[in-house]
């Protein structure tokens, strides 16, 4: 959410006809997002854009990690963020939620990411 302070980002996105699409991150993160639901970061965006700028769509990843994996990163204190649909619609009645296997996960570096090209042609499809 930081990029949503930097100057002018607000308001670029009050002015654009574009769009607003929230893509979520795949875990939690210890200290910033603690415990997150989807809702949770909907909640966050739509305080630091405004009423005026509703979100349009949401992109969540629908694949999971191996249960020895969640292992290791539970102890970083981590957990896939998850999507309470029924929140996020109180929240933004309108928003479009759109859930796909979007991530990656790559053994050697025991990372978990979105995986760029699924993520691209998830985004180039929106209507």
């Amino acid at each position: 959410m930081p990029h949503l302070l930097v100057a002018g980002v607000k308001e670029a996105i009050e002015q654009s006809k574009a769009k607003v699409v929230l893509i979520l991150n795949l875990m939690t993160k210890m200290g910033e997002t603690d415990n997150f639901k989807a809702s949770d970061y909907l909640k966050n965006f739509k305080y630091y854009l405004g009423d005026k700028n509703g979100i349009d769509v949401m992109i969540a990843n629908s694949n999971g990690l191996d249960s020895e994996i969640l292992k290791v990163y539970k102890k970083d204190k981590q957990q896939p963020v998850k999507v309470d649909e029924a929140e996020c619609k109180k929240i933004a009645p309108h928003i479009k939620i759109v859930e796909k296997p979007l991530a990656i996960y790559h053994i050697r570096e025991h990372l978990f990411r979105h995986e760029p090209a699924e993520l691209a042609k998830t985004i180039l499809e929106l209507n």
